[in-house]
Parts: C-alpha cells; sequence; structure tokens
C-alpha cells in the first residue's frame, strides 16, 4: 500500500510541478533586433524576436481584450495590432532622417515570436540612432539587445529599461 501512494504522491506532484511550470513567467525579459542595411540594394530589414507571453499580456492590457497569438499569427487584426505597438514604440533614425518601417509579418519560434519590417529607398548613410521601448511600459527588468548590420558589419547594443537610445556609427 506504501508503494501504491508513493506513485499516486509522484503523480500528484509531476501534474502540479507541470502546472506550475507553464504558469510561472520566465526569469528574463529580453528582446532581440537584428537591423540589417544593405547600401548596395538601398534596403533595410528589421527582425525582432519577442517573448510570446510577454507580447501577449502587453496587447491584453493596451487593446483590453485577451490574446493568443500563437493561434492567430496569421489574423490581419493581430498584424495591425503589432504594427501599431512596434511603430510607438521602435524608430531607426539614418543621418538625422527617421526612416519609414513597412510591417512584413510575424512567425513563431519557441516561446517567442519574431516580427518583420522593412525599408527602401534610402539614400544615405551615416550615424544611426535606433531607439527601443518594447515591452519597457509593462516589464521594468525588460533587456533589448539590438544588432545592426551593415553590408554585414556588425554592431550591437544593451538597451536596459529605461534606456530607450543606442546611436551607431559606420
Amino acid at each position: 500500500m506504501i508503494k501504491g501512494n508513493n506513485i499516486v504522491f509522484s503523480l500528484i506532484l509531476l501534474a502540479f510541478l507541470s502546472i506550475v511550470g507553464k504558469v510561472s513567467a520566465h526569469p528574463f525579459y529580453v528582446s532581440v533586433s537584428e537591423i540589417r542595411i544593405d547600401t548596395q540594394k538601398s534596403t533595410l530589414n528589421v527582425s525582432c524576436r519577442l517573448f510570446t507571453d510577454d507580447l501577449e499580456s502587453a496587447f491584453t492590457k493596451i487593446y483590453k481584450t485577451p490574446f493568443d497569438l500563437l493561434k492567430t499569427l496569421e489574423d490581419p487584426a493581430v498584424h495591425k495590432y503589432m504594427d501599431e505597438y512596434f511603430q510607438q514604440r521602435f524608430s531607426i533614425g539614418i543621418a538625422g532622417t527617421l526612416q519609414s518601417l513597412s510591417f512584413v509579418g510575424l512567425e513563431k519560434e519557441d516561446e517567442a515570436v519574431w516580427c518583420y519590417w522593412e525599408s527602401s529607398n534610402f539614400k544615405t548613410l551615416g550615424n544611426i540612432t535606433v531607439t527601443s521601448a518594447l515591452l519597457y511600459d509593462f516589464l521594468p527588468d525588460q533587456i533589448n539587445i539590438i544588432h545592426l548590420y551593415v553590408n554585414n558589419a556588425r554592431q550591437s547594443a544593451r538597451l536596459v529599461n529605461p534606456e530607450k537610445v543606442a546611436g551607431f556609427g559606420f
């Protein structure tokens, strides 16, 4: 009988740990943004990786409706919300000119969502300023890492909330 109780206890403990593991948040809050500039093609591409649960929490607070991004990644309304959220909290300036970014799409990767934007037709390259406040209004410990590639040369910056601006020179 003791052996049977141990099995039952083990199963209950395993179920409890499984539930707690799914409910508890991840221990760090980091986004990664990659900006790739090709001066010969005059293209600028932005890829941003955010934890899905953090983004869902932010959207739920802003838009006052629950979000399950993994089930709705192709929904045009979700694309609109993502673009609006991003445009209000992320920008790129090149030689003092703010770049216009167009939303491209979203894709799932494990516990994260990759979000994509692009820009074209910029004529000059100079000092580059990136402003990123993604998730700062909801996560005081948020860190935003930025990797900037210009013609395959890379520079990186780490912004810790409340730092929002990173400057790059090429």
